[in-house]
């Protein structure tokens, strides 16, 4: 399985790096005010969680302004076209790749994990107090809000089986399992 909670066991791990590497590290560590071990500990979990399956799946990776461009040339009905047919072939393809079967558990570690922290999509906040929400937050505009919503709709509603209902709030969306 490609989701891997840690279990709070630490071990030690004894390595060689050449000393260009060991002072990036260094500095890194200190810009991020972490200590050495919980920085490369970090980068661990990125490639663990993350940057393998980029090369595995053989993603592609825009910047911004790109993703920003292509979006904003294309009408709304378009957007959500291509996000509905994408999202459910595109997951479950790569988590068909992993070994790890589609739920719901699976759908949330994608939308707060996957694309919120790794892949930069947005940030997202997940609430699960009287009512479970996600708080979806980006700066890449209101056609960008477009495709995230409906990408995010067709990931619950066919991957997961769960509908949702969705509120943007500015360029960014509330959304809530319905019940």
């Amino acid at each position: 399985m490609s989701i891997i909670e840690p279990d709070g066991k630490a071990i030690t791990r004894t390595f060689r790096l050449d000393k260009a590497w060991n002072d990036a590290i260094i500095e890194e560590a200190e810009r991020q005010n972490i200590s050495i071990s919980g920085l490369l500990e970090k980068i661990s979990r990125e490639y663990i969680l993350f940057y393998r399956w980029v090369e595995e799946l053989q993603s592609v990776i825009f910047s911004p302004n790109t993703i920003k461009g292509i979006i904003d040339a294309l009408d709304d009905e378009i957007l959500v076209e291509i996000a509905e047919k994408v999202a459910e072939s595109t997951f479950t393809e790569s988590y068909m790749v992993r070994g790890d079967g589609v739920d719901l558990d699976v759908v949330r570690f994608q939308i707060t994990e996957q694309m919120g922290k790794y892949a930069h999509w947005f940030t997202v906040v997940e609430h699960d107090t009287d009512e479970h929400y996600f708080y979806i937050k980006h700066s890449l505009g209101e056609k960008w809000s477009v495709f995230v919503e409906a990408y995010v709709g067709s990931l619950f509603r066919d991957a997961a089986g769960v509908y949702i209902s969705t509120e943007r709030v500015g360029e960014n969306i509330l959304v809530r399992l319905d019940d």
